[in-house]
């Protein structure tokens, strides 16, 4: 009985965390935590769902997802569901994917399948509506049942035409992906104010899209790409059939989708594409599988939110190679040196990335590592980048990184204690490096949470000698006249920053007191 509460309250807190991060993601377009965090959020709640079917929650996060629509769209009821995946992430549950679709059909195997595999696109879902071949309505997805009309904002997307040409249903449902390639996403943040810049290409397209006036989207290179169909007055045979219609009508499907016959055929192209992903001006976060025929589809039909014929198997942590062209060093708010690589630009998951860190010398070491090798780098989440393996040596250079005797910022003696593999500088109250790095830390989301008040800012007050520890900047309203003078800053910047202090000091003092009557 005791395990069964216990059980209940592990449901109830993840139910509640996988809402708030939907919300977050679909609402507000505005995640906290990296795709990989969510999805091992899900997979803990879905393992225990399996193992204790009779505990299921009503408010299940299998039995809900999407958004909610924001107030000021109109909404548009969708003629069918739109669904969404179930999640893979190895090979073992691929091959069970498959063997449910065989059990369910009663089958003795699977050599009838074929299945369409393309690339899943992190994007936003779209449900466009035609109407004797004329685009009446475009909506996003919502709850699956009711999402935003958006018509008029995707009018200028190029692979969305407002006519089928040809041989077209008198109604079709249209699937498929809004989004930005990466590029354009650069070119994007770019030109606008760090305060309104995206985290990423599919924080962009959603708020290129979702916006009420229609200008905003129309001026976003926004991209479509279909890989659905919902409620059709035609019967296609095959999805492969339907792409070819698709094309006709200049709507192109995916072009690095491709037709399987059997597991290892799925798992080899899933393995191409996870090697080429970081070179696709697209983001994407898995592979999608697909039962070819649509009428195996329907036999098979869905359970839950999610079809049964179909399946996205995600990725690991975006990995990319390139070339180690320097390694420096960083000293941080405790002292500890870290070798930092200097690399040849790479593009990893729409970011480009320039520096990975190398975690310590004894990893250097062990991972043989130094300047002109070719490496591989990995990029989990919002995580910092930093150097996996060594994938092909520099025969031109022999010598090996030697590790520092002097801090790189106050050359004082460097110290290692005797089980750890960090060196740290011993100039704990003097060095520079460690005195920003606890007044960043000081003010950063972890501790005091000042908005506006970011690492940039407190490079440029403490080089200016404005501040010089973490208690002076309780007294920056003294220099008023001289910060508000500076690149960057003015009177309502400045008010903005003094106000985010004095509110964060009020809270953590709300909150201590809070503690203290505990």
């Amino acid at each position: 009985m005791v395990k069964e509460e216990e059980i209940k309250k592990k449901l109830t807190r993840l139910a509640n965390l996988i809402k708030k991060h939907n919300y977050n993601y679909h609402t507000l377009d505005n995640p906290k935590i990296s795709d990989a965090e969510f999805d091992s959020l899900v997979k803990e709640n879905d393992n225990l769902e399996k193992k204790y079917p009779n505990l299921i929650l009503k408010n299940s996060p299998n039995k809900n997802y999407g958004s909610k629509i924001k107030e000021n769209f109109k909404k548009i009821k969708h003629d069918s569901q739109m669904y969404s995946l179930s999640n893979a992430f190895d090979n073992n549950d691929i091959k069970e994917f498959i063997k449910r679709s065989v059990k369910f059909l009663n089958l003795d195997n699977d050599n009838d399948f074929q299945y369409i595999c393309e690339p899943k696109i992190d994007g936003l879902s779209l449900n466009l509506v035609y109407k004797n071949g004329n685009l009446v309505s475009a909506g996003t997805r919502g709850d699956g049942f009711t999402g935003e009309d958006v018509t008029e904002n995707i009018l200028n997307i190029k692979n969305i035409p407002s006519k089928l040409e040809r041989n077209f249903p008198d109604f079709i449902e249209i699937r498929g992906e809004v989004f930005l390639n990466k590029s354009d996403f650069e070119k994007l943040n770019s030109k606008l104010e760090n305060r309104s810049k995206f985290a990423n290409p599919r924080n962009a397209a959603a708020g290129s899209l979702r916006q009420l006036d229609i200008s905003i989207s129309h001026s976003r290179p926004l991209k479509f790409i279909p890989h659905g169909i919902g409620k059709c007055s035609y019967n296609f045979d095959k999805i492969e059939n339907y792409y070819d219609q698709l094309k006709n009508w200049n709507i192109a499907p995916n072009n690095l989708s491709k037709k399987c016959q059997s597991v290892e055929e799925i798992i080899k192209f899933y393995n191409q594409i996870d090697q080429k992903r970081s070179g696709i001006d697209y983001d994407i976060d898995g592979l999608v599988v697909k039962i070819n025929s649509f009428k195996l589809q329907e036999r098979l039909g869905y359970v839950g939110k999610n079809p049964r014929w179909a399946i996205a198997i995600k990725f690991s942590a975006e990995k990319a190679n390139t070339i180690i062209k320097s390694i420096d060093y960083q000293v941080g708010r405790t002292g500890a040196i870290t070798p930092v690589a200097r690399l040849e630009p790479v593009n990893l998951g729409g970011v480009i990335i320039s520096n990975a860190s190398l975690h310590n010398f004894d990893e250097i070491n062990k991972k043989n590592i130094n300047v002109l090798d070719l490496v591989e780098i990995e990029r989990a989440g919002d995580v910092i980048p930093y150097v996996t393996r060594l994938v092909k040596k520099n025969s031109k250079l022999h010598t090996k990184i030697k590790t520092p005797k002097n801090c790189p910022v106050c050359k004082s003696n460097v110290l290692k204690e005797k089980d750890e593999a960090i060196l740290r500088c011993s100039n704990t109250y003097s060095c520079n490096s460690q005195k920003i790095g606890r007044i960043i830390h000081f003010v950063s989301k972890k501790s005091l949470n000042i908005d506006g008040f970011g690492e940039k800012q407190v490079k440029q007050l403490f080089n200016l000698k404005y501040i010089n520890k973490v208690e002076d900047i309780f007294n920056l309203e003294k220099f008023r006249s001289e910060i508000v003078e500076l690149d960057g800053w003015g009177e309502l910047s400045f008010s903005n920053l003094i106000n985010s202090i004095n509110n964060s000091i009020n809270l953590f003092i709300l909150l201590e007191l809070d503690l203290l009557e505990r």
